[in-house]
């Protein structure tokens, strides 16, 4: 683990694999929003029904490093149990709305997601046992078929399995920061990309600055043609530039306020900016 008093980056588990281990369709959906009090019911009585020595939601953390980036791991195990033949076994459950054999290009995922909660449960031990089995339970809320697979791993595997996924996020962590310094370091030149403000356009864009530096809300009421998009997107970047914020979400109405919108990125863009954008539509 290193030595402690480092300042440590804090990562879930369920961060570190999804970054690393997630991969196919867009939608990864495996249970709809809809019915997630209904999947955490489900969850609750597959726990109850595993008996008293069942340890429910197991909190863990480790101290560890990512490509040399100090790091704390944490995470939740949904179960802690030893089976009939006193082999200790760790359980990640998963409630869907999808047919149970559409979740098996999902199974890595999910699958890592304990493996990881595996090597942490372990660290933790006095006397860890050489193996340890992990469980994964899926359970369909429509028809409540449950499906269990089990896959024993020897500590030497997962320990394994977890320097390999934290090398990669790694590699990550330092893309993310080597690009966040170039972005921040291009919002600090940026000037406004008009020789002047227009009426009104300087008083919003100081109210939407001191807004995001303040958390707070700001509604505003402006005539059309004092440039809006501009008077948001320029402080709200500059914001960004100085960790007021991490991501921007610009929501728009109309094609024509959506195109107003790239625009205005495009143009801060020819004047220095280095800033990623996606358009949801």
């Amino acid at each position: 683990g290193g030595v402690s008093n480092v300042e440590r980056l804090k990562l879930s588990v369920h961060r570190v694999v999804d970054t690393i281990l997630r991969s196919g369709d867009i939608d990864s959906r495996y249970v709809e929003d809809t019915v997630m009090q209904q999947g955490a019911a489900a969850h609750r009585r597959l726990q109850k029904d595993m008996g008293d020595d069942y340890r429910r939601e197991v909190p863990l953390q480790l101290e560890t490093e990512a490509g040399g980036v100090p790091i704390r791991l944490y995470g939740r195990a949904d179960g802690v149990f030893t089976d009939g033949e006193g082999q200790l076994c760790l359980e990640e459950i998963k409630t869907t709305t999808l047919p149970l054999d559409r979740l098996d290009r999902k199974r890595d995922w999910h699958l890592g997601q304990a493996k990881c909660y595996a090597v942490m449960l372990l660290r933790t031990m006095a006397e860890p046992p050489e193996t340890i089995t992990v469980q994964l339970t899926y359970y369909q809320l429509e028809t409540e078929e449950v499906q269990r697979r089990r896959f024993p791993f020897t500590a030497q595997e997962l320990d394994a399995f977890l320097e390999d996924l934290l090398t990669r996020y790694g590699a990550w962590i330092r893309f993310e920061r080597e690009w966040a310094a170039l972005r921040d370091e291009s919002i600090a030149a940026l000037g406004f990309p008009y020789p002047a403000y227009r009426k009104g356009q300087r008083e919003l864009a100081a109210a939407v600055y001191r807004t995001i530096a303040a958390e707070k809300r700001l509604y505003a009421q402006a005539p059309t043609g004092i440039g809006k998009t501009l008077s948001t997107l320029f402080p709200a970047i500059k914001a960004l530039g100085e960790h007021k914020a991490d991501k921007l979400f610009y929501l728009t109405a109309k094609t024509v306020t959506r195109t107003v919108a790239e625009e205005a990125a495009a143009l801060l863009r020819d004047k220095g900016l280095r800033l990623k954008s996606v358009t949801l539509r």
